[in-house]
């Protein structure tokens, strides 16, 4: 495969739009209020406490992931790794005061449903098209890599 089909426009776009779909679903995850991904509830308590956007937040720690992947295993990022911090952080924020509180439990667990669907559909189209691992992803195949530790997969 030449550099042209690997990168193009086509790949490229409908990488953002799954990245934007599956960083929608993360920020209804956050908003129902019943549970989010492990990474994204990290970042919600450190946005909480620094006092920043949970998608700010989200996409400054992807651009700390990224340098510290790069000394650890650089061949695993691309162009889609590059990407994420650049459309992560709106979708997120714009699911965050869109999406409703969830009122009760039953509520918050059909929301978690529907929004664990939505991440799975945006992570599937962000798999589809390998422009890179995520920021997250290299991160911990960079420490993999690096300390030869077994990564189960």
């Amino acid at each position: 495969m030449n550099i042209k089909e690997m990168f193009s426009f086509k790949k490229v776009l409908l990488m953002i739009v799954g990245v934007l779909i599956m960083a929608f679903g993360c920020g209804m995850l956050i908003k129902a209020g019943y549970g989010a991904d492990t990474s994204n509830a990290l970042l919600t308590g450190v946005a909480n406490r620094v006092g920043l956007s949970v998608g700010n937040t989200n996409a400054i720690a992807t651009v700390i992931f990224i340098v510290i992947s790069y000394f650890l295993s650089k061949e695993r990022i691309g162009l889609g790794t590059l990407l994420v911090p650049l459309v992560i952080s709106f979708p997120i924020g714009f699911a965050i005061k869109v999406c409703m509180k969830a009122p009760n439990l039953f509520i918050g667990v059909l929301l978690d449903i529907v929004a664990l669907y939505i991440v799975s559909f945006g992570a599937a189209i962000t798999i589809e098209f390998d422009l890179g691992a995520s920021p997250f992803d290299c991160l911990s195949l960079g420490i993999s890599d690096r300390f030869h530790l077994k990564y189960v997969v």
